[in-house]
């Protein structure tokens, strides 16, 4: 169903993410299928406030496991916080991508040039965040 401790708002059909989905909620919360209650109180779309810091996100359309729409729906929140957020959607690619290139690919599918460039994107992000000032 919806709540088999899937993603906020996710239909996964696929029985293999379904199975990944209540092993790791049992995991995390010791039950194989929390109420929708309990999943929206651990939820950081709804824990967003202004005590949390700054957040670089990233994710593609076609994530499988979690779907973009939790991605979006995060940087709203955290935007409606005052919360300085900064999010990438790139049209390709599966879950667990790492740095998207043969760095972090276990096959051609966790490789996409576009999704790879989240790396320098966080890089430039985080400059100009911590970057100190040159004397």
């Amino acid at each position: 169903g919806l709540y088999d401790c899937a993603p906020l708002g996710a239909q996964v059909p696929d029985p293999q993410i379904q199975g990944m989905n209540r092993a790791m909620c049992m995991a995390l919360l010791g039950q194989r299928q929390p109420s929708p209650q309990l999943l929206e109180a651990i939820s950081p779309i709804y824990r967003a406030n202004p005590a949390v810091p700054p957040c670089f996100l990233w994710a593609t359309s076609e994530d499988p496991v979690v779907p973009v729409y939790n991605t979006l729906v995060m940087a709203a929140s955290l935007s409606e916080q005052g919360v300085p957020v900064e999010g990438h959607v790139f049209e390709h690619g599966p879950h667990a991508m790492a740095t998207a290139d043969q760095v972090s690919a276990s096959d051609r599918e966790h490789m996409d040039p576009d999704a790879a460039k989240w790396l320098s994107l966080a890089d430039a992000w985080m400059k100009k965040r911590l970057a100190l000032p040159i004397a």
